[in-house]
């Protein structure tokens, strides 16, 4: 079935094609290619045979013109073996060596109902990849910590090499081409994809540890860095920060653990101190420290995650806060709200 769905759309773009529905008017006509990368499937009991612990498989194979049971040893672990009902394992190659894909399809755990009594709240950064606080719903924190990647190095000595090689090929005026250092960006790819993984993985469960019912991270769709000049590395940086692939996994390992997971507005969550004192001074020697208009100094980033935990709190109690003074009825409609913060939380509780 999946030779035939290929079969038909070929013909189907090559039918538009002649007809004259083209992108462009010297565009060539579509080519059917059998280098789709996809991969058999071999069916329960059928073409694939498999033990309890996944350590040894029997897969039905063609050997001197005749189809033969033969075994292979199985390596690594199966994170959802036995968890649920076992699906038709898949045949993948992938770089050198040949793997077995076993599925499993099962229910996550329903989360709980109700506004939840703590909240992980995660503030991912370019120096820092995650600051994430604990907190409940009066506004207190029971942990907090810092999450940071493990391959910066890898990361940086593979950016100063694309940026020498780029140096080298255009001090006389040449462009770059579309395929430089292709190998050195897929590299980096490939490491922002593991670290998404990797970082993902240790928030889950350090919810699940400290007895979460949610997490709470930066609405970023969408968002373009403006920051660093052209030709710098802070402009490399930002065009690698991988936020939208770290949120999107922190999202669908949540789901697998039954917590709910929010994407809160993100502006103002670093501008605003969470004690309620108003706007923060960002160091300019150290951009992670700030300071706040009383004279207390605070790590930015652990002042942006409290007050993302506050307004995803505020987002799981349907919105409903008290009124402050600049909230109040007698104000006028044009008047600015009042910034969600961490003492918004302490204001409930009066």
């Amino acid at each position: 079935m999946d030779a035939v769905g290929q079969v038909r759309s070929f013909v189907t773009r090559f039918d538009q094609w002649r007809c004259g529905q083209r992108k462009h008017p010297n565009a060539k006509p579509p080519r059917l290619t059998s280098s789709t990368k996809t991969f058999p499937s071999l069916y329960g009991s059928q073409c694939a045979k498999i033990n309890t612990d996944a350590s040894y498989a029997f897969i039905k194979v063609r050997w001197q013109n005749d189809w033969i049971w033969m075994g292979f040893g199985l390596k690594g672990t199966c994170r959802f073996r036995g968890k649920g009902k076992a699906k038709s394992p898949l045949l993948v190659f992938k770089g050198r060596q040949w793997q077995l894909s076993l599925p499993e399809q099962f229910e996550p755990p329903k989360p709980v109902k109700g506004a939840p009594e703590r909240v992980l709240a995660v503030d991912v950064g370019i120096n820092t990849a995650a600051s994430w606080a604990v907190v409940d719903a009066q506004g207190t924190v029971h942990a907090r910590g810092f999450i940071s990647r493990t391959d910066k190095d890898r990361e940086y000595r593979l950016m100063a090499r694309i940026r020498q090689a780029a140096k080298k090929h255009t001090r006389h005026g040449s462009r770059l081409p579309s395929s430089f250092c292709r190998r050195d960006h897929q590299r980096l790819t490939h490491l922002a994809d593991n670290q998404a993984h990797q970082i993902s993985r240790q928030l889950v469960n350090l919810a699940l540890d400290h007895h979460c019912q949610a997490i709470a991270v930066e609405n970023l769709k969408g968002w373009r860095p403006k920051a660093g000049k052209k030709r710098t590395p802070m402009k490399a940086r930002f065009h690698r920060w991988f936020h939208r692939q770290l949120v999107t996994r922190i999202g669908s390992k949540a789901v697998e653990v039954g917590l709910r997971c929010v994407a809160v507005y993100a502006r103002g969550t670093s501008r605003h101190a969470f004690d309620g004192s108003g706007p923060v001074k960002r160091d300019k020697g150290n951009y992670s420290q700030c300071t706040f208009s009383s004279g207390k100094r605070y790590h930015a980033d652990l002042n942006a995650a409290y007050n993302i935990a506050a307004r995803g709190h505020v987002f799981f109690q349907g919105g409903q806060r008290k009124q402050t003074a600049r909230m109040s009825s007698q104000t006028p409609a044009h008047a600015p709200r009042t910034p969600v913060t961490l003492s918004s939380l302490w204001q409930q509780g009066v």
